[in-house]
């Protein structure tokens, strides 16, 4: 929900405004955005299983639910019981796409950690995660978010595509 969005108070004026929607300027403007609102520290691309899963039949709703499952186990791996408590959860984004054919549903999603998390503890925590998520195939690649080009790649086919309902800033402090 574009709504949504709009409880962010950094968010670019064009973004909000959505005057022109495809528009190259409003890409921008949102990767921009995307990039500075966490500390991005893993980036990864996960492919989604094609056929059917328990019977149902691949769609939006359970991308989002999948996504949902697979950011509360790895905010449970990384800030334990303690940390959930208080509302600790890692930055999310992410933009889902069904590639060129529309038969390849996969997502495009960075993670942020604050900086006392290790890189290694993250991809751990993704990985454990992703082994107990059903929907997401085992084609993954998993690496660190590098710079602004993977936020610009998020939004590279619009910004439809991005999973405004799952979008967070970074909220964490040192746990002990």
């Amino acid at each position: 929900m574009p709504g949504s969005l709009l409880s962010f108070t950094s968010m670019p004026q064009s973004v909000s405004t959505q005057t022109r929607p495809y528009g190259v300027d409003l890409r921008l403007n949102f990767a921009r955005w995307l990039h500075e609102l966490a500390p991005w520290s893993l980036a990864a691309t996960l492919t989604f299983q094609r056929n059917s899963v328990y019977g149902q039949k691949f769609n939006h709703e359970i991308l989002l639910a999948t996504l949902r499952h697979f950011l509360k186990l790895v905010n449970q791996r990384c800030f334990k019981q303690s940390g959930l408590k208080k509302g600790y959860s890692l930055g999310f984004a992410a933009s889902h796409g069904l590639g060129v054919y529309g038969v390849h549903p996969h997502v495009h999603l960075s993670l942020a950690a604050p900086e006392w998390i290790p890189y290694s503890t993250l991809v751990e925590a993704v990985e454990r995660a992703l082994s107990r998520t059903d929907w997401i195939s085992k084609q993954r690649k998993i690496t660190r978010y590098r710079d602004y080009g993977w936020s610009q790649y998020l939004t590279d086919h619009g910004t439809d595509n991005i999973a405004i309902e799952l979008l967070k800033p970074l909220h964490a402090k040192k746990i002990g």
